[in-house]
């Protein structure tokens, strides 16, 4: 198996990217809160509601992103995949951070959960060859816009 190497410059890019949604997520907070604070925004009651939706409407969207990714890296785990698979995985990787960068970006746009698992399958045929990187991506998009009306329409 191939060992992931840990560097300082990897070990910060994970932090980075295992963190990044919530510092951005902190600091925006912190700007609304200094927004709201202020005494002349304070005193209107709409404010406080919309500050509420807010939140609630990111911790809903954290949330389903958490669990798009959760059945992204299930469906992963159950395919079938060989340790050669798994290696060319973790080096393709490793070697060009796009492909996981790309990834979570569909992951994160996917509307439905069920995208998630086409996408891990997806990523495990770019991984033995069938797709090229143009091709993955071509197809993670016709997934992102697919929609479960076209689904009824077609059947």
């Amino acid at each position: 198996m191939i060992e992931e190497k840990n560097t300082i410059p990897q070990v910060i890019k994970n932090e980075i990217i295992s963190n990044f949604s919530s510092i951005v997520r902190d600091y925006s907070e912190i700007a609304l809160d200094e927004f709201i604070e202020s005494d002349a925004i304070n005193k209107l009651p709409i404010v406080g509601t919309v500050y509420s939706l807010y939140k609630f409407g990111s911790a809903v969207a954290n949330a389903f992103f958490a669990k798009k990714l959760l059945i992204f890296l299930m469906q992963l785990k159950n395919n079938a995949m060989d340790e050669n698979t798994k290696n060319i995985l973790i080096l393709k990787i490793n070697s060009d951070e796009k492909i996981l960068e790309q990834t979570i970006i569909f992951l994160n746009r996917f509307d439905m959960e069920w995208k998630s698992k086409i996408l891990a399958n997806l990523l495990q045929q770019f991984v033995i060859g069938n797709f090229n990187w143009t091709e993955y991506c071509t197809v993670s998009q016709i997934i992102d816009s697919f929609t479960f009306s076209l689904l009824l329409i077609t059947i």
